[in-house]
């Protein structure tokens, strides 16, 4: 699959969560956006989600298809794409419009989020 941000082709990063659910990930490693899907079926994703670091912190943005809200993370334990799923995730603001971010201006929006909260 072709990143949406840059247009180069993702690496396939899927990992097993539980023996009954996989979850199919493609990577783009240079725009830092996963691809998230929980099927075989590749079409649409499920969701996105866009990574960057702030000081020492380590930050999701996750968008739904199909929903207009998107969410920020602070990841306390980042996990490697394809080998470990991250843990210790806290959900630290939800937001019902899209601030159009993308991995050029995620770290900009970010920190002005958190300047907000």
């Amino acid at each position: 699959m072709l990143c949406n941000f840059c247009q180069k082709e993702t690496s396939d990063k899927s990992i097993s969560l539980t023996p009954k659910r996989n979850m199919k990930v493609d990577f783009c490693a240079g725009c830092l956006a996963e691809y998230v899907y929980w099927s075989d079926e590749k079409k649409t994703p499920y969701a996105i989600h866009l990574y960057t670091t702030i000081g020492d912190k380590t930050y999701r943005w996750s968008s739904y298809h199909g929903n207009t809200t998107g969410h920020l993370w602070f990841i306390e334990e980042p996990g490697v794409p394809g080998i470990t799923p991250n843990r210790k995730t806290k959900l630290l603001k939800t937001l019902q419009e899209d601030p159009h971010i993308t991995p050029q201006n995620i770290s900009d929006k970010i920190e002005l989020i958190i300047l907000f909260m």
